[in-house]
Protein backbone atom coordinates (compact mmCIF):
# COMPACT_ATOMS: atom_id res chain seq x y z
CA UNK A 1 0.00 0.00 0.00
CA UNK A 2 1.31 3.28 -0.92
CA UNK A 3 0.62 6.14 1.08
CA UNK A 4 1.32 9.73 0.10
CA UNK A 5 2.39 12.44 2.19
CA UNK A 6 -0.27 15.26 3.46
CA UNK A 7 1.35 18.93 4.28
CA UNK A 8 1.56 19.45 7.21
CA UNK A 9 -0.60 22.72 8.04
CA UNK A 10 0.76 25.16 10.51
CA UNK A 11 -1.50 27.28 12.42
CA UNK A 12 0.00 30.46 13.50
CA UNK A 13 -2.16 32.41 16.71
CA UNK A 14 -1.97 35.81 15.47
CA UNK A 15 -3.58 38.41 18.07
CA UNK A 16 -6.50 39.63 17.18
CA UNK A 17 -6.55 43.54 17.19
CA UNK A 18 -8.00 45.70 19.63
CA UNK A 19 -11.24 47.56 19.13
CA UNK A 20 -10.75 50.90 18.18
CA UNK A 21 -10.52 53.51 20.72
CA UNK A 22 -14.17 55.67 20.72
CA UNK A 23 -13.75 59.20 19.64
CA UNK A 24 -12.70 62.17 22.25
CA UNK A 25 -15.86 63.90 23.66
CA UNK A 26 -15.28 66.88 21.98
CA UNK A 27 -15.39 65.26 18.79
CA UNK A 28 -18.68 63.58 19.32
CA UNK A 29 -19.86 66.47 20.17
CA UNK A 30 -18.66 67.85 16.95
CA UNK A 31 -20.98 65.09 15.39
CA UNK A 32 -23.86 66.48 16.86
CA UNK A 33 -25.27 69.49 16.45
CA UNK A 34 -24.52 73.00 17.28
CA UNK A 35 -25.69 73.11 20.54
CA UNK A 36 -24.23 70.20 21.81
CA UNK A 37 -20.60 71.78 21.53
CA UNK A 38 -21.60 74.24 23.89
CA UNK A 39 -21.14 71.40 26.21
CA UNK A 40 -17.95 70.62 25.50
CA UNK A 41 -14.41 72.20 25.03
CA UNK A 42 -13.88 73.71 21.21
CA UNK A 43 -11.14 71.12 19.57
CA UNK A 44 -8.72 72.16 17.35
CA UNK A 45 -9.42 73.81 13.44
CA UNK A 46 -8.58 69.95 12.03
CA UNK A 47 -11.69 68.68 13.72
CA UNK A 48 -13.75 71.51 13.01
CA UNK A 49 -13.18 71.91 9.40
CA UNK A 50 -13.78 67.91 9.67
CA UNK A 51 -17.07 67.99 11.31
CA UNK A 52 -18.44 71.13 9.13
CA UNK A 53 -19.36 72.71 11.93
CA UNK A 54 -21.36 76.02 10.69
CA UNK A 55 -19.34 78.53 12.66
CA UNK A 56 -21.03 81.50 12.33
CA UNK A 57 -24.31 79.45 14.02
CA UNK A 58 -21.73 78.39 17.03
CA UNK A 59 -20.64 81.89 17.68
CA UNK A 60 -24.10 83.07 18.01
CA UNK A 61 -25.27 80.46 19.87
CA UNK A 62 -21.84 81.61 22.67
CA UNK A 63 -22.65 85.51 22.30
CA UNK A 64 -26.56 84.47 23.19
CA UNK A 65 -24.87 82.85 26.59
CA UNK A 66 -22.39 85.23 27.18
CA UNK A 67 -19.75 82.23 26.80
CA UNK A 68 -16.38 84.40 25.97
CA UNK A 69 -13.98 81.88 26.58
CA UNK A 70 -15.78 79.73 24.05
CA UNK A 71 -16.12 82.84 21.32
CA UNK A 72 -12.40 82.95 21.78
CA UNK A 73 -11.94 79.69 21.20
CA UNK A 74 -14.16 79.54 18.12
CA UNK A 75 -12.19 82.73 16.91
CA UNK A 76 -8.79 81.07 17.11
CA UNK A 77 -10.24 78.35 15.32
CA UNK A 78 -10.84 80.69 12.59
CA UNK A 79 -14.40 82.01 12.82
CA UNK A 80 -15.32 85.08 11.30
CA UNK A 81 -14.41 88.09 13.78
CA UNK A 82 -16.94 90.38 11.52
CA UNK A 83 -19.48 87.99 12.09
CA UNK A 84 -22.89 89.27 13.13
CA UNK A 85 -24.37 88.38 16.60
CA UNK A 86 -27.55 90.15 18.36
CA UNK A 87 -27.25 92.97 20.45
CA UNK A 88 -26.75 91.74 23.82
CA UNK A 89 -29.68 94.87 25.29
CA UNK A 90 -31.76 94.46 22.57
CA UNK A 91 -32.02 91.22 20.67
CA UNK A 92 -35.26 92.76 18.57
CA UNK A 93 -33.22 95.80 17.19
CA UNK A 94 -31.12 93.62 14.56
CA UNK A 95 -27.66 92.20 14.15
CA UNK A 96 -24.28 94.08 14.94
CA UNK A 97 -20.86 93.14 14.40
CA UNK A 98 -19.49 90.65 17.35
CA UNK A 99 -16.96 93.74 18.05
CA UNK A 100 -19.39 96.10 19.05
CA UNK A 101 -20.79 93.22 20.81
CA UNK A 102 -17.72 92.53 22.96
CA UNK A 103 -17.65 96.44 23.07
CA UNK A 104 -21.08 97.55 24.56
CA UNK A 105 -20.34 94.47 27.53
CA UNK A 106 -16.78 95.68 28.26
CA UNK A 107 -15.45 92.38 27.29
CA UNK A 108 -11.54 93.76 26.90
CA UNK A 109 -9.91 90.67 26.57
CA UNK A 110 -12.30 89.19 23.39
CA UNK A 111 -12.20 93.22 22.06
CA UNK A 112 -8.31 91.85 21.87
CA UNK A 113 -8.70 88.82 20.83
CA UNK A 114 -11.21 90.31 18.14
CA UNK A 115 -8.92 93.11 16.97
CA UNK A 116 -5.87 90.28 16.54
CA UNK A 117 -7.61 87.96 14.22
CA UNK A 118 -8.50 90.60 12.09
CA UNK A 119 -12.10 92.24 13.38
CA UNK A 120 -12.95 95.99 11.70
CA UNK A 121 -13.10 98.30 14.23
CA UNK A 122 -15.00 101.62 13.94
CA UNK A 123 -15.84 104.61 15.46
CA UNK A 124 -19.27 103.95 16.79
CA UNK A 125 -18.01 100.97 18.86
CA UNK A 126 -15.55 102.85 20.87
CA UNK A 127 -18.23 105.26 21.11
CA UNK A 128 -20.55 102.61 22.87
CA UNK A 129 -17.92 101.16 24.93
CA UNK A 130 -17.18 105.21 26.08
CA UNK A 131 -20.83 105.68 26.70
CA UNK A 132 -21.13 102.42 28.86
CA UNK A 133 -17.83 103.70 30.81
CA UNK A 134 -15.75 101.21 29.46
CA UNK A 135 -12.43 102.97 29.70
CA UNK A 136 -10.55 99.77 29.07
CA UNK A 137 -11.86 98.98 26.07
CA UNK A 138 -11.63 102.48 24.91
CA UNK A 139 -8.19 102.92 25.58
CA UNK A 140 -8.09 99.11 23.30
CA UNK A 141 -9.98 100.81 20.73
CA UNK A 142 -7.97 103.83 20.39
CA UNK A 143 -5.39 102.20 19.18
CA UNK A 144 -6.40 101.12 16.18
CA UNK A 145 -9.45 104.32 15.99
CA UNK A 146 -8.38 107.79 16.36
CA UNK A 147 -9.35 108.66 19.43
CA UNK A 148 -10.31 112.81 17.82
CA UNK A 149 -12.54 110.81 14.91
CA UNK A 150 -15.74 113.26 14.08
CA UNK A 151 -18.76 110.71 14.28
CA UNK A 152 -20.17 110.76 10.64
CA UNK A 153 -24.41 111.16 12.52
CA UNK A 154 -23.26 114.02 15.22
CA UNK A 155 -20.13 115.40 13.72
CA UNK A 156 -18.93 115.24 17.15
CA UNK A 157 -15.61 113.27 18.83
CA UNK A 158 -15.90 111.79 21.81
CA UNK A 159 -14.41 114.60 23.53
CA UNK A 160 -17.32 117.23 22.03
CA UNK A 161 -19.66 114.59 23.60
CA UNK A 162 -18.46 114.29 26.82
CA UNK A 163 -18.19 117.99 27.17
CA UNK A 164 -21.78 118.77 25.88
CA UNK A 165 -22.70 116.07 28.76
CA UNK A 166 -20.95 118.26 31.15
CA UNK A 167 -19.19 114.83 32.41
CA UNK A 168 -15.77 116.20 34.29
CA UNK A 169 -14.53 112.89 34.45
CA UNK A 170 -14.82 111.36 30.96
CA UNK A 171 -13.49 115.23 29.75
CA UNK A 172 -10.92 114.58 31.97
CA UNK A 173 -9.53 110.74 31.16
CA UNK A 174 -9.99 112.03 27.48
CA UNK A 175 -7.62 114.73 27.46
CA UNK A 176 -5.27 112.79 29.21
CA UNK A 177 -5.40 109.97 26.49
CA UNK A 178 -4.47 112.45 23.95
CA UNK A 179 -7.97 114.26 23.38
CA UNK A 180 -7.52 117.58 21.11
CA UNK A 181 -8.92 120.33 23.13
CA UNK A 182 -9.00 122.60 19.99
CA UNK A 183 -10.63 120.66 17.50
CA UNK A 184 -13.97 121.78 16.38
CA UNK A 185 -17.26 120.00 15.41
CA UNK A 186 -18.09 119.56 12.34
CA UNK A 187 -20.77 122.07 13.19
CA UNK A 188 -17.86 124.54 13.55
CA UNK A 189 -18.52 124.57 17.23
CA UNK A 190 -15.08 124.26 19.89
CA UNK A 191 -15.41 122.08 23.03
CA UNK A 192 -15.37 125.07 25.46
CA UNK A 193 -18.72 126.51 23.90
CA UNK A 194 -19.69 122.90 23.99
CA UNK A 195 -19.59 122.70 27.54
CA UNK A 196 -21.97 125.45 28.60
CA UNK A 197 -24.11 125.15 25.62
CA UNK A 198 -26.72 122.56 26.90
CA UNK A 199 -29.24 124.37 29.59
CA UNK A 200 -30.09 121.19 31.22
CA UNK A 201 -26.57 120.10 32.05
CA UNK A 202 -25.35 120.91 35.95
CA UNK A 203 -23.75 124.51 36.33
CA UNK A 204 -20.81 123.57 38.41
CA UNK A 205 -20.28 120.30 35.48
CA UNK A 206 -20.00 122.69 33.22
CA UNK A 207 -18.20 124.88 35.33
CA UNK A 208 -15.27 122.68 36.04
CA UNK A 209 -15.15 120.80 32.20
CA UNK A 210 -14.28 124.47 31.41
CA UNK A 211 -11.57 125.24 33.43
CA UNK A 212 -10.06 121.55 32.83
CA UNK A 213 -10.47 121.92 29.05
CA UNK A 214 -8.89 125.85 29.75
CA UNK A 215 -6.33 123.70 32.15
CA UNK A 216 -5.32 121.98 29.16
CA UNK A 217 -4.77 124.78 26.68
CA UNK A 218 -7.78 125.23 25.17
CA UNK A 219 -8.47 128.47 23.66
CA UNK A 220 -10.49 130.83 25.18
CA UNK A 221 -11.08 132.88 22.26
CA UNK A 222 -11.84 130.15 19.94
CA UNK A 223 -14.70 131.09 17.66
CA UNK A 224 -17.69 128.68 16.58
CA UNK A 225 -18.38 128.55 12.79
CA UNK A 226 -20.35 131.97 13.19
CA UNK A 227 -17.14 133.89 14.65
CA UNK A 228 -18.53 134.58 18.06
CA UNK A 229 -16.01 133.98 21.06
CA UNK A 230 -16.62 132.02 24.10
CA UNK A 231 -17.39 134.84 25.60
CA UNK A 232 -19.62 136.82 23.17
CA UNK A 233 -21.84 133.31 23.52
CA UNK A 234 -21.85 133.26 27.06
CA UNK A 235 -23.13 136.78 26.68
CA UNK A 236 -25.88 136.26 24.41
CA UNK A 237 -27.24 133.75 26.61
CA UNK A 238 -27.19 135.57 29.61
CA UNK A 239 -24.91 132.63 31.36
CA UNK A 240 -23.35 134.89 34.32
CA UNK A 241 -21.15 132.46 35.98
CA UNK A 242 -19.92 131.67 32.94
CA UNK A 243 -19.15 134.99 31.52
CA UNK A 244 -17.57 135.51 35.11
CA UNK A 245 -15.40 132.20 34.63
CA UNK A 246 -13.97 133.10 31.41
CA UNK A 247 -13.21 136.48 32.62
CA UNK A 248 -11.19 135.63 35.24
CA UNK A 249 -9.41 133.65 32.87
CA UNK A 250 -8.60 136.31 30.70
CA UNK A 251 -11.43 136.39 27.54
CA UNK A 252 -11.30 140.05 26.22
CA UNK A 253 -14.46 141.74 26.58
CA UNK A 254 -13.29 143.88 23.14
CA UNK A 255 -12.68 141.01 20.73
CA UNK A 256 -13.64 142.02 17.71
CA UNK A 257 -16.28 139.33 16.57
CA UNK A 258 -18.78 139.75 12.79
CA UNK A 259 -20.91 142.32 11.68
CA UNK A 260 -18.83 145.04 13.89
CA UNK A 261 -19.62 143.55 17.34
CA UNK A 262 -17.70 142.77 20.46
CA UNK A 263 -18.96 140.61 23.54
CA UNK A 264 -19.47 144.14 25.14
CA UNK A 265 -21.93 145.43 22.41
CA UNK A 266 -23.70 142.32 23.01
CA UNK A 267 -24.17 143.02 26.68
CA UNK A 268 -25.23 146.35 25.61
CA UNK A 269 -28.43 145.15 24.02
CA UNK A 270 -31.32 145.11 26.28
CA UNK A 271 -31.69 141.03 26.34
CA UNK A 272 -28.78 140.94 28.06
CA UNK A 273 -29.19 141.04 31.66
CA UNK A 274 -27.98 143.72 34.06
CA UNK A 275 -25.50 141.30 36.24
CA UNK A 276 -23.28 140.30 32.90
CA UNK A 277 -22.72 143.96 31.55
CA UNK A 278 -21.90 145.03 35.32
CA UNK A 279 -19.44 141.57 34.98
CA UNK A 280 -18.10 142.66 31.70
CA UNK A 281 -17.70 146.44 31.95
CA UNK A 282 -15.90 145.92 35.37
CA UNK A 283 -13.64 143.41 33.06
CA UNK A 284 -12.48 146.66 31.02
CA UNK A 285 -15.20 146.34 28.24
CA UNK A 286 -15.48 149.67 26.79
CA UNK A 287 -16.81 151.65 23.66
CA UNK A 288 -17.40 154.78 22.07
CA UNK A 289 -19.70 157.36 24.58
CA UNK A 290 -22.37 157.45 21.83
CA UNK A 291 -22.26 154.22 20.77
CA UNK A 292 -22.52 152.86 24.04
CA UNK A 293 -25.22 154.54 24.94
CA UNK A 294 -26.97 154.26 21.39
CA UNK A 295 -26.78 150.80 21.76
CA UNK A 296 -28.41 150.59 25.45
CA UNK A 297 -30.97 153.21 24.25
CA UNK A 298 -33.64 155.44 25.78
CA UNK A 299 -35.63 152.87 27.41
CA UNK A 300 -37.23 153.65 30.62
CA UNK A 301 -36.97 149.83 32.07
CA UNK A 302 -35.01 148.89 35.21
CA UNK A 303 -32.53 147.63 33.26
CA UNK A 304 -31.45 149.98 31.05
CA UNK A 305 -31.85 152.69 33.80
CA UNK A 306 -29.45 150.49 35.47
CA UNK A 307 -27.29 150.44 32.78
CA UNK A 308 -26.45 153.83 31.78
CA UNK A 309 -26.06 154.81 35.29
CA UNK A 310 -23.28 152.27 35.18
CA UNK A 311 -21.78 153.52 32.33
CA UNK A 312 -22.37 157.32 33.54
CA UNK A 313 -20.49 155.95 36.75
CA UNK A 314 -17.76 154.67 34.95
CA UNK A 315 -17.17 157.78 32.96
CA UNK A 316 -16.89 159.94 36.04
CA UNK A 317 -14.64 157.59 37.44
CA UNK A 318 -12.18 157.24 35.22
CA UNK A 319 -12.38 161.24 34.61
CA UNK A 320 -13.89 160.45 31.18
CA UNK A 321 -16.76 163.19 31.84
CA UNK A 322 -18.00 164.20 29.83
CA UNK A 323 -16.46 161.74 26.71
CA UNK A 324 -18.21 162.71 23.73
CA UNK A 325 -16.81 159.28 21.53
CA UNK A 326 -13.98 158.93 23.69
CA UNK A 327 -12.99 155.83 24.87
CA UNK A 328 -13.77 154.45 27.91
CA UNK A 329 -12.86 151.81 30.15
CA UNK A 330 -13.87 150.55 33.85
Amino acid sequence: MTYSAQPATIVHNTPTPPPPEPPPPQFRALEGSVRELSQHDVPRLADLCRAKVDLRSALRDACETDDVERIKRLIECGANPDTFVSDPFDPMVGTIPILAYACILGKADLVECLLRHGASPALRMMAEAFACGHDRVVKIMSQHVSIDTLDHRTGMSLLHRACFEADPARVAWLISHGADVKLTSNAGTPPLILAFRDGNADLDDQLEVMAILLDAGADIEAPNSDGHTPLSVACDLNELEVVSLLLRRGANPNAELPDELTPFKICCFGQTALPIFTKVLEHGGKLPTGVALRLIGRGRDETSWAKREQLMTAFVTEGHWPTGLRQFRS
